[in-house]
């Protein structure tokens, strides 16, 4: 027996030659009127891309992340080297103390995760990568995977963005957050989209566009809480974009 075949199963499974299909998400655990705007990712506050490329940090805020600990044992980093080129590595974790990337030149690192860990299952505290001074990326406590709406297209690769979404959390007040889609390459910053979520009406709001929008290599996609009505907002937001 034959089954149809959904286009975005066979993206992802890789059916569809040099086609992978891409899901960015993050949240911002604290956006205050004062502070915005704020990238939609777990550091908080406007998200920094490096000007130039090196070795990355990896470390944790608890001794239990150990390459025999209880919590997370390895760590695996996925991003883009100075030439715009995916490389991803495995770092063997070392608790409170920082391990360098000893084989990749990065410049952008858009999503890490646990790839194995001890009887906890999960990383026992907040897993930091940074570059330089500038934090790349941040794993929660418990969470085993980067809670960022941030993504670099490749080099020699064209991104088409599917989907947006975002939300609020509703909490005390009525709330509500607008939420840009921007673009970043050869120096310039665009919006490319942008929508409001408020907890009187829509907590939350998917766009699914019908004529995708085409992004160039080498250019950074993140979300942004444009703004927010109150204090102590909780902002989620996510993108699908197809890479080819």
């Amino acid at each position: 027996m034959s089954y149809p075949r959904d286009f975005y199963f066979q993206a992802s499974s890789g059916e569809i030659r040099g086609l992978q299909a891409v899901n960015k998400f993050g949240s911002n655990p604290d956006v205050d009127i004062a502070s915005t705007p704020e990238t939609i990712w777990s550091s908080g506050g406007l998200y920094t891309f490096p000007a130039s490329g090196g070795s990355i940090s990896v470390v944790s805020s608890s001794a239990n992340d150990t390459a025999a600990g209880t919590g997370a044992r390895t760590i695996v980093v996925e991003g883009v080297d100075e030439n715009y080129i995916e490389i991803t590595e495995t770092f063997t974790m070392n608790g409170v103390a920082p391990v360098i990337s000893s084989r990749n030149t990065w410049f952008r690192a858009y999503r890490a995760y646990v790839a194995s860990a001890g009887t906890g299952e999960v990383n026992a505290g907040e897993t930091t990568i940074t570059l330089g001074a500038i934090t790349l990326a941040t794993i929660p406590v418990d969470l085993g995977q980067t809670q960022m709406a941030v993504f670099t297209i490749p080099q020699d690769k064209k991104g088409y963005i599917m989907s947006v979404t975002g939300s609020i959390l509703r909490t005390g007040t009525n709330r509500s957050s607008n939420i840009g889609l921007y673009c970043r390459g050869n120096g310039v910053k665009r919006l490319r989209y942008e929508f409001t979520v408020e907890t009187t009406g829509a907590t939350t709001f998917t766009k699914h566009f019908k004529s995708p929008i085409v992004i160039d290599e080498k250019t950074d996609i993140y979300l942004n809480a444009v703004d927010v009505s109150s204090n102590n907002t909780i902002v989620f937001g996510s993108f699908t974009v197809l890479v080819q």
